[in-house]
């Protein structure tokens, strides 16, 4: 991350924190505030939508044996759910996928099968987050529970299919983070790969 941000002015933040110490006290008192409940907002926002994206996932069918079967319950839930609810599960699905693009869940996943390629890898990561809340938790926390057992690439299409069948028009939601292998560039560092 670009530790020079520049504002849409094209401000340094040395510039603006220069400009703000010219603010009276109670003007830098309600700024900060506001600063803060925009900040509380968000989080708030983003812990409701994960919240949502869990109740969702619980939909998914292992009775089932194919990841298309398993799936049908989600897909008839969020064909029924506004199209924003659709984006959010979009969203929460690229967040949690680009949590786990790390080397510690690939070392894993190379130490026990030979072969791993960035798709394998996107596909382990798949079945992991489908498997629910407290297994991701799991994995996050300890790489070496990372899956290699099952490929659950179908998850990647789900919102794509939930829209088409909505709307009868083709999805073009692009989430704020790349799902994709080795872009993680907190986790993979100088190795990752960057748009």
């Amino acid at each position: 991350m670009n530790t020079n941000l520049q504002i849409k002015s094209n401000l340094s933040i040395d510039d603006l924190i220069g400009d703000l110490s010219q603010l009276d006290t109670s003007t830098l008192d309600y700024l900060i505030h506001s600063l803060q409940t925009i900040r509380l907002e968000k989080e708030e926002t983003s812990t409701t939508e994960q919240a949502l994206f869990w109740q969702l996932i619980k939909k998914i069918d292992w009775s089932k044996d194919s990841a298309e079967e398993r799936l049908k319950p989600l897909l008839e839930t969020l064909k029924e759910a506004e199209v924003d609810t659709i984006n959010k599960f979009s969203e929460q699905l690229a967040q949690a996928l680009h949590r786990l693009d790390g080397p510690a869940y690939y070392e894993v996943l190379k130490s026990r099968e030979q072969g791993v390629s960035a798709d394998t890898f996107l596909y382990a990561r798949c079945f992991v987050v489908a498997k629910g809340n407290a297994f991701f938790e799991m994995v996050l926390q300890h790489p070496e529970k990372m899956m290699t057992a099952e490929n659950f690439e179908a998850i990647l299409y789900l919102t794509q299919e939930a829209y088409q069948q909505k709307t009868g028009e083709a999805y073009n939601f692009f989430p704020s983070v790349v799902y994709e292998s080795f872009f993680n560039e907190k986790l993979w560092k100088e190795k990752a790969i960057s748009l």
